[in-house]
């Protein structure tokens, strides 16, 4: 039995799970329950009872893309009485579809019985309810093992989730229409909006990827001349971002205020749907000003390894006081 858990809800099994579900668990020193099934998530809903009855946990994280797992944990701490630890996703706050808003919003005011808010940047702290803010604590995207490769290629990667936020058909029309050698690689599995896929999947210099493993991703961003970081959504922070800076990867990023925030000058932006921004933040890569942006990202690396490193310790602690409270109203 373990004091206490992780909990994350997947639809899809034998995915590579994210970098805040490697870290977080062995960080806060809690067992990992990797739970999958599909809407409405009764699969899940089992195994999550089952996993903290057997435990009897002090402390159960858990990570919030998803509503539904907020209203079990708030009716299991309050019969049972453990600490209740929330990672919350930008998806849970900010939503695209009628899914994100069925799914999570309803259950947005149950946050009131989190007594730990983690936030992954600080604009999405601005959503939550004044009374929570101070519950809230900002933990960015831990660094990943990278492979480091010798040989730089020559093509710009497109990491893609291909969701409704990333601006995909603007990107490949104007990749199409830049006067750029270098290959576009695009990762990501394309079925979420396979029209696309079969709209430019013969176009010139543009390759599809389709899913890659951990280790095949990875191989792929170590060679890559560049990496575009794409959303049109606000309070966002990608995970492409996070590897662009930790690969030390120039960055081609949308011009979000929360991506602004985060690389400031260390990346070269572009408007989406602005007709030529890409292409002139593409052409730029050409410039004799590219050794600029090459130091200010190997800095900001640097810069935000060290706050992660901070972050992950005062969260730590954090918990840790949780608990230690939590024990001393129980004897």
């Amino acid at each position: 039995m373990a004091e206490r858990i992780y909990i994350a809800w997947r639809t899809q099994v034998g995915r590579d799970i994210g970098i805040r579900t490697r870290w977080l668990p062995v960080i806060l020193r809690a067992k990992l329950y990797l739970l999958t099934g599909a809407p409405p998530y009764l699969r899940q809903v089992a195994n999550t009872i089952r996993a903290i009855l057997w435990n009897k946990p002090k402390l159960v994280i858990a990570e919030l893309p998803q509503g539904p797992l907020l209203l079990l944990l708030s009716i299991l701490k309050f019969i049972l009485r453990f600490k209740l630890v929330v990672d919350v996703h930008t998806a849970f706050l900010v939503y695209d579809d009628r899914k994100g808003v069925l799914l999570n919003k309803p259950f947005t005011p149950l946050l009131q019985s989190a007594d730990l808010i983690i936030v992954h940047n600080s604009e999405i702290s601005k959503l939550l309810p004044k009374h929570l803010t101070k519950r809230a604590i900002l933990v960015y995207d831990p660094p990943r093992k990278l492979i480091k490769s010798q040989d730089e290629g020559d093509y710009i990667l497109l990491p893609a989730s291909w969701r409704s936020d990333e601006p995909l058909e603007y990107i490949l029309e104007e990749f199409l229409a830049a006067n750029i050698k270098a290959p576009l690689v695009v990762t990501g599995d394309y079925k979420r909006r396979e029209h696309l896929y079969h709209k430019y999947r013969n176009a010139p210099h543009i390759v599809f990827t389709g899913y890659l493993s951990n280790e095949e991703y990875l191989t792929t961003l170590s060679r890559a001349k560049a990496v575009i970081v794409t959303t049109t959504r606000e309070y966002t922070l990608l995970s492409a971002g996070w590897e662009a800076i930790y690969a030390e990867k120039i960055a081609i990023v949308s011009e979000t205020k929360t991506l602004k925030r985060l690389f400031g000058d260390a990346a070269i932006y572009f408007k989406p749907h602005i007709k030529g921004s890409l292409t002139k933040a593409l052409e730029a890569l050409d410039k004799n000003d590219i050794l600029f942006y090459r130091l200010k990202v190997k800095l900001l690396r640097y810069l935000i390894i060290t706050e992660v490193l901070n972050q992950l310790r005062l969260l730590a602690k954090t918990v840790n006081s949780l608990v230690i409270r939590n024990d001393r109203r129980r004897s």
